[in-house]
């Protein structure tokens, strides 16, 4: 499957194993955003975790980070994520992405893009 962006990144950044750590995922985002990044591809152990208060909050408070910054968040999925509730959400025919938050997009695995 291939990834279809509606955008063209100049400036990635690349970062791995926030395992829902908020204060450090935030660093991640801030930093990325000083290097004047556009998009910022995890890879794995992000964080969707069985939606409990505290998932929930690591996502709420990314999306804000990821908006302030006008920045987008895809993700490679872990083996430490949700994966029956992550498989669960549909994958965006148009995107080959599956849309977690505006700003926050899963890469279901096999996808790729030039």
């Amino acid at each position: 499957m291939t990834a279809h962006f509606d955008f063209q990144p100049d400036r990635i950044a690349v970062a791995g194993d926030w395992h829902g750590n908020l204060w450090w995922a935030q660093q991640a985002i801030d930093r990325a955003a000083a290097a004047q990044a556009q998009v910022i591809v995890q890879l794995g152990d992000f964080g969707f975790w069985t939606m409990t208060p505290a998932t929930r909050k690591f996502l709420q408070r990314l999306e804000a980070r990821l908006d302030e910054h006008n920045i987008r968040l895809l993700f490679v999925d872990g083996n430490h994520e949700d994966h029956d509730r992550l498989n669960a959400r549909p994958i965006n025919p148009d995107t080959g992405l599956r849309l977690i938050t505006d700003h926050i997009h899963h890469l279901p695995r096999g996808v790729r893009w030039t």
